[in-house]
């Protein structure tokens, strides 16, 4: 008697192992390598208003259910703590007594993807990326979701000088010889300074009084202590700090000699709107400061200084040190590290109605300003990032397909100089121009002034925070007396040494600009921005570990040179967005890349392919325990390792033979468009079309397929658990199965025993323990197109019935099928077919 085992389906039959199937329906196998009919999935939730399930975020403590119905995202549902019961999340809109179903978050424009880091909630849309703080309300036990993404022109800081009118003295000895020099000259050119000047200078910069220059740059500081949007250098020039004033008689004797000291101080204007006060992510701002000496030295005299008066008495005088501003100009550019001067937080009693002024105290700062904390360069903090797929791994932030939009351009408070006589700006316009890898980008800064801005300098150092800017055009219009004026002027920008910038300083003297305009009768149209989004299809951007705000530019990955369109981590996951030190694969419109994970600081050290397989379909890309699947030419691969394979093959077939004539979806109609998940507790890859009901299973560790009938229009994983979705907004739970009939099919490739000759069966027993009410039958044919049912059993029984023997076939066939249809006990098993034969070596039939 011979043994046959049930194995997978195997659709292809031209070559047919006895115990191949060609369905398998709603079956599993068992660890004895029987097989037993699956329980049925049990509905979980019933979606509100047709919404769609996009994602189910989990955190400590609670599991939040978030839907969208294709304007705004909603927090429909929950499960907190121990408790298995997914709960409407109700609340009360104001315009009714009616409570309602789902707490809108946000309304969007496109949503592209969807995932979480920790308990924030990032959406990628078509308008950038958005986060969502998730946290506990109050004492009510309810989680909230707030709205946590910044728009930084709500934000107004103003930095000046102040101070600028004071000054202190001290007398000192000039007792240089008066020289004739094309007239009469103190010669002190070449001396040696009185020590009184260094004292007076020290006592200065220990009150924290500012006589150097100073370049002053102010950043959002989040609750990491990384800093973001990083405000211009402004620049701060304090004109002869100090001044030699002295008087003599007309001998040149009896001098009295003062020098004079001039400094400033900083004052910092914030406003702020009231969200920020209660921030958890952006926690305040902080002032930075870069001193430059003014002076190229201060250890000679560099001047002598001109006799004037009559000699009743004479007077002289002038700034000691100062030459030109040559190499002032080379200590500015050459600039790079700024410490910290002041902190803010937005959560200080200092701010009041969200407003803030405050000079700060440098008392004990400027004499040990290198030892302060330094600001990190701006990386593009300002451009809006754009990302068509996002995902969390190893708590770090993955955005591909990207886009960003460049940044418009700093605000006119940046490059403001208060001084002197002031007029009213009501208008400030930059046009900036960018040089990408796609050509020129123009970006404008449009801004209105409604109170008016006072001011009459514009500043020298004008930048812009992107290095391949090249040009700025600044339009601004004002008004003085009542007239409205436009002034235009046009900067040619460098790229910066050192930071991510670009700027303009004049060489020569570096003096404020003065806005001089034209009357104007009418305020211009403002241009328009142009090619201002740059795509980066083949950039990878990883953010800063346990911060998805922020993406380092050294974490930037270039992978091939298409089109990034997914991305896949192959091992067990250990919880969700947490892998481990294991590869991540990059799938491109090239093929398919391995970024191997590095050590410490670094992320990823190489970066290269492994597979020239294409994937067709970027939502079929799915994460399984140690491999990676996808659709590749109508065929179903795994990725482990360095190579892919299609495990598709045995499900393709021109022909299937069906005996029962039942209905049979062959593999080609689910691989267009299809939907993937992995049902974890059974190690099951599920591939199913969106408008079918049937769909293969694939047995990860067996490597065997199966089907079974799902309701699901669309799968969401939330590991360590898969849900299906049902058209009727249906919720199932695929790891839960409730014991139950369960309506299953079984059909057997051709039963050829052997030997492609006639044979009839002499006796055959089914063996297994099985219960329902179920039929068993044995088809057969000679060319597995025209078949005759030889055997019909009836099973009935609310109780487990064992082996089933069958009756004999007298008649000679060539192949034999096994069909087995309807519903059956939860526990049944079916562990082989037993088969007697006689060859008969002919084709009559007997």
């Amino acid at each position: 008697m011979k043994t046959i085992p049930f194995s997978g389906i195997v659709l292809d039959t031209s070559n047919p192992q006895d115990g191949q199937l060609t369905a398998m329906v709603n079956l599993r196998h068992t660890s004895t390598g029987s097989i037993s009919p699956t329980g049925v999935n049990k509905k979980i939730y019933t979606i509100s208003n047709h919404r769609e399930l996009i994602y189910i975020h989990k955190g400590n403590g609670y599991e939040n259910w978030i839907t969208f119905d294709g304007r705004i995202i909603y927090y429909e549902a929950y499960r907190y703590g121990n408790d298995n019961v997914v709960r409407p999340m109700y609340y009360y809109d104001g315009a009714s007594s009616e409570a309602k179903i789902g707490v809108p978050i946000y309304q969007i424009d496109g949503l592209n993807d969807i995932t979480s880091v920790g308990n924030t909630l990032v959406v990628s849309t078509d308008g950038g990326i958005f986060y969502f703080l998730c946290y506990l309300y109050g004492s009510s036990g309810t989680y909230v979701y707030k709205n946590i993404s910044i728009n930084e022109d709500d934000i107004t800081v103003k930095i000046n000088q102040t101070d600028t009118g004071h000054f202190e003295s001290v007398n000192i000895s000039f007792p240089y010889d008066v020289i004739e020099v094309g007239g009469k000259f103190i010669g002190s050119k070449g001396e040696t300074p009185d020590g009184a000047i260094y004292e007076k200078m020290d006592n200065l910069r220990s009150k924290g009084e500012i006589q150097n220059v100073s370049l002053i740059r102010w950043a959002i500081r989040m609750y990491d202590g990384t800093y973001t949007l990083h405000s211009a250098p402004i620049l701060f020039i304090r004109r002869t700090p100090i001044l030699i004033s002295g008087t003599m008689n007309s001998e040149y004797k009896n001098r009295s000699v003062q020098a004079l000291f001039g400094y400033y101080r900083i004052k910092v204007d914030i406003a702020i709107p009231k969200s920020l006060k209660e921030s958890d992510i952006y926690k305040g701002i902080d002032v930075f400061m870069a001193e430059i000496p003014y002076y190229d030295d201060t250890d000679t005299y560099k001047n002598n200084f001109p006799v004037l008066g009559n000699g009743n008495p004479y007077s002289f005088g002038g700034d000691p040190f100062y030459t030109n501003d040559e190499k002032l100009r080379e200590r500015i550019l050459e600039t790079a590290n700024f410490y910290r001067i002041a902190q803010y937080d937005f959560d200080s009693d200092k701010f009041n109605n969200n407003t803030l002024s405050d000079i700060p105290d440098l008392s004990d700062i400027l004499k040990n300003l290198v030892y302060q904390s330094a600001l990190t360069d701006d990386t593009y903090s300002h451009n809006k990032l754009i990302a068509e797929k996002i995902f969390n791994y190893n708590s770090k932030l993955h955005i591909s397909g990207t886009s960003q939009k460049l940044y418009d351009g700093y605000p006119v408070e940046m490059f403001i100089s208060y001084a002197g006589s002031t007029v009213d700006v009501i208008r400030y316009i930059s046009k900036t121009y960018i040089k990408t890898e796609a050509g020129t980008s123009i970006v404008v800064r449009d801004q209105d002034l409604s109170d008016g801005e006072s001011l009459l300098l514009l500043s020298p150092y004008i930048t812009y925070p992107d290095s391949r800017a090249y040009q700025m055009e600044i339009t601004i219009i004002y008004e003085s007396e009542e007239t409205r004026y436009l002034y235009s002027a046009k900067f040619d920008l460098k790229p910066h040494d050192f930071l991510n910038l670009s700027y303009y300083l004049p060489t020569g003297e570096i003096n404020p600009i003065t806005i001089s305009g034209t009357v104007i009768t009418e305020i211009p149209e403002a241009p328009q921005s142009l090619n201002n989004i740059e795509s980066t299809p083949n950039k990878l951007k990883v953010s800063a570990t346990d911060n998805p705000f922020i993406f380092p530019v050294e974490q930037t990955y270039t992978v091939g040179n298409g089109k990034i369109i997914g991305l896949a981590a192959a091992t067990p996951a250990l919880s969700q967005g947490q892998y481990g030190q294991f590869p991540l694969y990059v799938f491109t419109d090239e093929g398919i890349y391995m970024l191997q994970v590095g050590a410490g600081e670094v992320i990823y050290t190489n970066c290269f392919p492994v597979s020239r397989d294409i994937c067709d379909n970027p939502d079929s890309i799915i994460s399984l325990d140690n491999a990676v699947a996808f659709t590749s030419d109508r065929k179903l691969f795994v990725l482990s390792g360095y190579s892919a394979k299609s495990i598709s093959d045995s499900l393709e077939a021109d022909y299937v033979p069906n005996p029962a004539h039942i209905y049979m979806e062959g593999i080609e109609n689910v691989l267009i468009e299809p939907l993937l998940a992995y049902n974890y507790p059974f190690g099951e890859l599920i591939i199913k079309n969106a408008e079918g009901n049937t769909a293969f299973i694939y047995d990860l560790q067996r490597k065997i397929w199966r089907q079974r009938k799902i309701k699901g229009s669309y799968f969401i994983p939330s590991y360590p658990v898969c849900y299906a979705i049902s058209d009727e907004d249906e919720v199932y739970d695929l790891s839960q199965e409730s014991n139950q009939l369960q309506n299953v099919t079984i059909c057997t490739a051709p039963i050829t025993l052997g030997t492609p000759g006639f044979k009839k069966i002499e006796r055959s027993i089914l063996r297994m323990l099985a219960g329902g009410h179920f039929s068993i039958s044995i088809y057969a044919s000679n060319d597995n197109k025209t078949f005759y049912k030889v055997i019909s059993v009836n099973i009935n029984s609310d109780t487990l019935l064992s082996d089933v023997p069958l009756p004999r076939i007298p008649s000679s066939w060539r192949n034999f099928y096994l069909f087995i249809e309807g519903d059956m006990l939860p526990d049944s098993t079916i562990t082989r077919l037993d088969i007697q034969e006689k060859n008969t070596f002919n084709t009559k039939l007997r």
